[in-house]
């Protein structure tokens, strides 16, 4: 650390941090009990996230910029499968880029690997448990590269954040309150401020915490690049538009990278020329304005039935705080010989739609189950019972012969949503 001014724990207890820290104070932990992410797993989620769409374009939520410039092509400077770790792609890309500085920074990064999705899920939990889950999901951000400072500059988001390091030094400067007084959100030359400033730095295997009510900017250490991964929880600023997006729609983890499935989840295009087509007769409107507001309340009508309501509320809990989830996987063809394991940390909820289904829903996904209340609660007890591999056949003579089948369907869903796994 080169600052003493931000305080230093030798090991992370959430209950300590939940007294003393939370909302009120930075703090760096020199170690803590398990890492929330491992170096191959976020490089592979990097290179899931980065690959190019169409002409090379780099997908909108990966920012690579070079002294400053965001590249909008990859040509070459993405992570991609020749990348054996974080080194191999920093020396490829720094040579790509002549040697001058560069920042990768990957927004909604928590989806592309369900490993490290399932790691950091296991690591935040305890924290919800004494704060409680967010109201919208906790975002994930990579940060790698050897610029001389984070691209955006000294700024403050709504986000507490924490921040692990896998490789390098980060050192982070904070400052309690604005530290300039005229009119901008955030500043690039922050030379003048830095005598007011609280600064700590920390190396692989640390983490370092932030309130929102922080302005802060990152800087890499030195020469050599540096890799971290942030988790940022919203605190302050509550937008509407930011929880009717989370409630009403479901976004896959795959349209994060193709923006035109990001489009079609949120709402379908409109093929009306707003400066062209008449008026709607009825309301004097626009005919494209008139659609668009007749398409926005059917999606309010249709996410916002019972059952949606209750999908939501099955999939808020069971997500963990990290949404969108990873995909799912496609179901597999159970036979009676099959065997299954339950996967650890995989969280299982269930509640009765109408007579005839209830849903269940597991790691964020929700599926319709016809098997009677009884059968699914006995079905899921003898699934969690089993800390070794059992067969289907074994899962099943735990519910009567008539619910049997429509129980293999429900056990091929929460394979598919990754809650049990084929052995």
């Amino acid at each position: 650390m080169t600052e003493t001014s931000v305080a230093v724990e030798d090991t992370l207890d959430w209950d300590v941090f939940a007294e003393k820290y939370w909302d009120r104070a930075p703090v760096l932990y020199r170690r803590v009990p398990r890492a929330p992410f491992l170096a191959e797993e976020a490089l592979s989620a990097a290179i899931t996230a980065s690959a190019p769409g169409a002409a090379d374009v780099i997908p909108d939520i990966v920012r690579l910029t070079c002294e400053g410039r965001r590249l909008l092509t990859a040509r070459g400077r993405v992570p991609c499968a020749s990348d054996t770790d974080f080194d191999s792609y920093a020396a490829r890309v720094t040579t790509a880029l002549d040697g001058e500085r560069h920042a990768l920074v990957i927004a909604g990064f928590h989806p592309h690997n369900p490993d490290m999705w399932d790691r950091q899920r296991a690591f935040f939990h305890p924290l919800w448990e004494r704060v409680g889950l967010p109201m919208t999901s906790a975002i994930t951000t990579l940060f790698h590269g050897n610029y001389e400072h984070s691209p955006v500059g000294v700024h403050k988001d709504r986000f507490g954040t924490f921040m692990y390091v896998l490789s390098g030094r980060k050192r982070m400067r904070m400052w309690p309150h604005r530290p300039w007084s005229h009119d901008a959100s955030t500043i690039l030359d922050y030379a003048r401020y830095l005598d007011t400033s609280i600064a700590a730095e920390a190396g692989p295997g640390q983490l370092m915490y932030w309130p929102a009510s922080h302005f802060h900017v990152g800087e890499t250490v030195g020469s050599e690049p540096a890799t971290s991964v942030n988790v940022g929880v919203p605190r302050e600023g509550r937008r509407v538009e930011f929880e009717m997006t989370d409630l009403l729609t479901d976004l896959p983890a795959s349209a994060l990278t193709d923006p035109d499935a990001y489009l079609e989840t949120r709402m379908p295009p409109i093929d009306v020329d707003p400066f062209v087509d008449p008026a709607d007769a009825a309301t004097g409107l626009p005919l494209a304005l008139r659609q668009g507001m007749d398409q926005a309340v059917s999606l309010l009508e249709r996410s916002w039935e019972g059952e949606r309501r209750l999908a939501v509320t099955l999939n808020r809990y069971t997500a963990g705080g990290f949404r969108p989830v990873p995909d799912p996987v496609p179901r597999p063809e159970l036979t009676d010989a099959t065997r299954l394991r339950r996967a650890p940390g995989a969280t299982v909820l269930w509640a009765r739609a109408d007579d005839a289904t209830a849903l269940c829903s597991g790691n964020g996904h929700t599926a319709s189950a016809r098997p009677s209340p009884k059968a699914i609660t006995a079905l899921l007890d003898r699934l969690d019972a089993n800390a070794t591999p059992a067969t289907v056949a074994e899962l099943l003579d735990a519910v009567g012969e008539p619910e049997r089948e429509h129980c293999r369907e429900l056990l091929a869903e929460l394979c598919a949503f990754r809650v049990a796994t084929v052995e």
